[in-house]
């Protein structure tokens, strides 16, 4: 398929009139000063406006790389940073970055704090969802018909649980990568900032089945990102800090350190030792985080911490 420019244009009259010497067999027009002299000149001109149209294309494509580049940016570290796992319903106080710290309900899909859920134990409420009041189910059958259930109805975040039984062989599920695989891409697609992060780490390991390919990784750590996925945030600090772009790396540390992601501390830490951040930057860095760490806790929560460390 040829694609017709401005260039191809330009190099029309000359294709035209040399066309036109062949046929007319004008030996004798060539050898005439007057005729050579205007091929030549009409030669120059095409070729000159040519090289003109190329370097005027180049430039505007190097233009347009660069404000695509700079909408990225500004998509990417423009904008108010806030967690994706929010509040809990419950309690309406901030989730924690730590996952541990919060679980999720396969009945609502909804993210319960350890604290609520504990609050829920000690009522007496063990197989009873602290938030929608349905039974948990308790034998993998029911548990793998309540996900189907929600996958059937199209909920992104039914797909990605589905998806994560296939690859880890849970509830007496056969490990069926292919499937699995393709599970995540649907909840992807579907808008699950979940399952952006897990094909992300899928793509930078080259685990189940896939080889390394850390461009598909960063392009799926960028929608989590944006979307407030704290680990993911990290992650592209790692990526960034490995390719020299030390600038962008500390963006997105203090950013994944503001949602309380803990390990963007020791980033900013080894960025520091480098001499590539400066003491204010892990200073604001450490005040945000604690701030979140903070906003995160409350009584019922540390109780379930200290049952657990007991």
């Amino acid at each position: 398929m040829i694609t017709l420019t401005l260039a191809n244009v330009m190099m029309i009259p000359l294709v035209l009139f040399l066309t036109w010497l062949w046929f007319e067999d004008a030996h004798d027009i060539i050898e005439s000063y007057s005729w050579r002299k205007k091929c030549f000149a009409l030669i120059a001109l095409s070729l000159a406006a040519g090289s003109v149209l190329l370097i005027t294309n180049a430039s505007t494509l190097a233009h347009c790389r660069k404000r695509a580049a700079k909408l990225k940016d500004e998509a990417l570290f423009g904008q108010e940073h806030e967690s994706l796992f929010g509040e809990c319903p419950i309690c309406m106080l901030p989730l924690p970055s730590d996952r541990s710290q919060f679980r999720t309900k396969i009945c609502c899909m909804k993210w319960i704090c350890s604290g609520c859920i504990l609050a829920a134990t000690e009522r007496g409420m063990n197989n009873i969802c602290a938030f929608c009041r349905q039974p948990t189910p308790r034998s993998n059958a029911a548990i793998l018909v309540l996900i189907q259930k929600g996958v059937d109805a199209g909920n992104a975040n039914a797909m990605f649980f589905l998806g994560e039984y296939y690859f880890d062989g849970q509830y007496g599920l056969q490990r069926d990568e292919a499937r699995a695989m393709g599970l995540l891409r649907e909840a992807a697609n579907l808008g699950s900032v979940k399952a952006h992060y897990q094909l992300g780490l899928v793509y930078a390991h080259g685990e189940r089945g896939l080889r390394t390919n850390m461009v598909n990784a960063e392009y799926h750590w960028e929608i989590a990102a944006k979307a407030g996925h704290p680990s993911a945030r990290f992650n592209l600090g790692v990526v960034e800090a490995r390719k020299r772009n030390y600038d962008r790396a500390l963006k997105h540390f203090i950013i994944a350190a503001k949602m309380g992601e803990a390990s963007s501390l020791k980033g900013i830490q080894a960025l520091y030792k480098d001499g590539r951040a400066t003491k204010d930057d892990y200073f604001r860095a450490l005040v945000e985080y604690q701030q979140a760490v903070q906003e995160a806790k409350s009584n019922q929560r540390e109780k379930f911490k200290a049952l657990i460390r007991a």
